[in-house]
């Protein structure tokens, strides 16, 4: 997982040009006027990079456990209300064996798994930062602070430089 506040420029030498690419133009739109769902990127192939706008309730527990992709890095911030998720890296073998045994699905690349099956670290999303998962990133996200709360996020999908 990769964390970094958006006034650091230093995410622009690190990250591929169409990781900030996506990411330099999703920050310039009035992300609360747009409706919930999957919108395009003007100047990417939809295929390579689009973005999502979630509106939801955060939860105490998950109710379908880490997730992983294949296909995806996901880059994600709240635009309103607080979260927290779950994170941990994968190995090769654990991405491999927990796609084979909890069925990855590659229409929706993605994959759920038992979240007893690994420890996971926990983080709060500010606001004022993004968070890079890579497809050896499970993450867990949606859980509640201490209440629960009205949450507004995006989640931009990248495709994986593989």
């Amino acid at each position: 997982m990769f964390a970094c506040h958006f006034r650091a420029s230093d995410y622009r030498a690190l990250l591929p040009a169409l990781f900030v690419r996506a990411i330099d133009y999703v920050t310039t739109q009035d992300l609360n006027a747009l409706d919930p769902g999957r919108h395009t990127i003007p100047g990417i192939d939809q295929d390579d990079a689009f973005f999502m706008i979630l509106d939801y309730q955060t939860a105490a527990e998950s109710s379908v456990g880490p997730e992983f992709h294949h296909k995806y890095c996901d880059v994600q911030f709240i635009i309103q209300g607080e979260e927290q998720f779950g994170w941990t890296e994968l190995t090769d073998e654990q991405h491999q064996q927990l796609s084979h045994d909890y069925h990855y699905d590659p229409q929706k690349d993605i994959c759920f798994f038992d979240q007893q099956l690994m420890t996971l670290s926990y983080e709060t999303m500010s606001h004022d930062q993004f968070y890079l998962f890579t497809p050896r990133t499970a993450h867990m996200p949606n859980l509640s602070v201490t209440t629960t709360s009205q949450v507004r996020k995006v989640v931009i999908k990248i495709k994986y430089p593989a």
